[in-house]
């Protein structure tokens, strides 16, 4: 009896070690926003030791407030889940790679997201943007692109801006 315990102790334990192995550290996605653009995103979760991480404190609380000098947005006051290491729109036959620094915390999983872009074009010329966060609260951050080049010109949490793009995505449903 004995031999059996130890046995199926140490299978519980290597299923356990197994488990923790194989659980997703990368998320990617590979979305279709229109018939000749398609947005891929890589995240990976966060690790808080690859960050300087400075907090805000009120009496014996303690909350994040910016990672590397720089504000996160969507924070409730917990540290994000994922961050972007790769995002990029591959329009007609060539691929932009799109600003992603500070970016955390996606729409997750990946079904959301897509329906919080917004991609226009003129000629060879576009603009991306999107609403994105975590739940907690959201962000807003849009990209042009175009003959080789591409710009982020908006991150942030300002509602004069974000209320436009709210609009202009429920005109499309």
């Amino acid at each position: 009896m004995r031999i059996k315990m130890r046995q199926l102790i140490l299978v519980i334990l290597i299923l356990l070690c197994a488990t923790q192995a194989f659980s997703s550290e990368i998320a990617s996605y590979d979305l279709e926003l229109s018939e000749d653009s398609r947005l891929l995103i890589k995240m990976k979760r966060f690790n808080r030791q690859e960050h300087k991480i400075e907090y805000y404190e009120n009496g014996t609380s303690k909350y994040p407030m910016k990672i590397d000098g720089n504000t996160f947005y969507m924070n409730d006051f917990s540290m994000p889940y994922w961050e972007v290491v790769d995002l990029r729109i591959k329009f007609r036959d060539t691929e932009h790679t799109l600003d992603h620094s500070y970016m955390y915390d996606l729409w997750h999983p990946s079904n959301k997201i897509k329906e919080h872009l917004l991609l226009t074009c003129t000629g060879s010329n576009c603009t991306l943007e999107g609403l994105f966060g975590d739940g907690a609260g959201t962000f807003m951050a849009s990209w042009r692109f175009g003959n080789g080049k591409s710009v982020r010109t908006e991150l942030g949490t300002d509602e004069s801006k974000m209320l436009p793009l709210i609009n202009r995505l429920n005109s499309l449903k």
